[in-house]
């Protein structure tokens, strides 16, 4: 199994923007093969960092979210409105 945490920082005024990107990410992703857990989670702390927390079931199912076309759509819009940090994680 493989978890990411993909932060969010998500540019002023853009919030509306990126959750409506999120929602649809959010939405397509859930459907994927080998996905496990998909979701976008906001910061408690402030308002312009979120994180969409994942599981899959193997790196393949990962790869072929990369590959979809949700995927290939939505990324480069969300990316006009937020920089990313990515952590990849693998179970102990």
């Amino acid at each position: 199994m493989i978890a990411l945490v993909a932060k969010c920082f998500v540019k002023d005024g853009k919030t509306n923007d990126f959750m409506a990107l999120a929602k649809s990410m959010v939405t397509e992703t859930q459907k994927e093969n080998g996905c496990i857990f998909y979701n976008i989670f906001k910061n408690n702390e402030t308002d312009n960092e979120f994180a969409f927390i994942e599981q899959w079931e193997s790196e393949e199912s990962l790869e072929a979210h990369k590959v979809s076309r949700h995927f290939k759509n939505l990324v480069p819009e969300i990316a006009k409105i937020a920089d990313f940090e990515l952590n990849s994680y693998s179970i102990c």
